[in-house]
Formats: C-alpha cells, sequence, structure tokens
C-alpha cells in the first residue's frame, strides 16, 4: 500500500500542491495518466484517464450540453472503464509524473 495513500486514507485533504495539481491537469490534457484518488464514499480508485480528445472515442466526445463548471472538479476520461468520471482535486492521491 503506497505511503500517499494511508495519508489521504487518514486525512481529508490531499498532500497535493497546487503546482502538482496544475501539473497532473496538463498531463491529462496531453495523453494517458495513471493515478489514484479516493471517492467520494471513501473507496480508493486506480485510473488511467485523458482528456486528450484523439484517446477518446468519437462517441464519447462532449457533445456540448452546458454544465456548471467548478474549477476544483476534475473530469476525465477513464480509459479501463470507457466513460466519463470526476473527482474534486482535493480527492488526488497520486499520479505518474
Amino acid at each position: 500500500m503506497k505511503i500517499s495513500y494511508i495519508l489521504a486514507r487518514n486525512n481529508k485533504y490531499n498532500t497535493m500542491t497546487t503546482q502538482e495539481i496544475i501539473e497532473f491537469k496538463n498531463k491529462l490534457r496531453e495523453g494517458s495518466v495513471s493515478f489514484s484518488y479516493t471517492k467520494k464514499n471513501g473507496d480508493h480508485r486506480d485510473a488511467i484517464g485523458t482528456l486528450n480528445m484523439e484517446m477518446i472515442p468519437e462517441e464519447k466526445h462532449p457533445k456540448g450540453i452546458d454544465m456548471k463548471i467548478n474549477d476544483d472538479i476534475i473530469r476525465y476520461y477513464d480509459l479501463n472503464s470507457d466513460g466519463w468520471r470526476s473527482f474534486h482535486e482535493n480527492q488526488l492521491i497520486d499520479y505518474e509524473k
């Protein structure tokens, strides 16, 4: 079990800096990223995700539906589950740097 996961599990907030979160979001836009986060129910989730539209099936591309934008919510396409997911940025535990 990763030490970062243990720390995040025992702490409501992660230990990621603002710069690390910005870097993570940029990596999602560039390609696929392996990462982990704490789900809302407290479970741990490992994921491989992206925001690179070239890696997302065309039928799964956003349809231009207006959504309330919250900068603290990280939305990503889960390449393993073949669907869109989201989580609050303070739930990010670790990512492949």
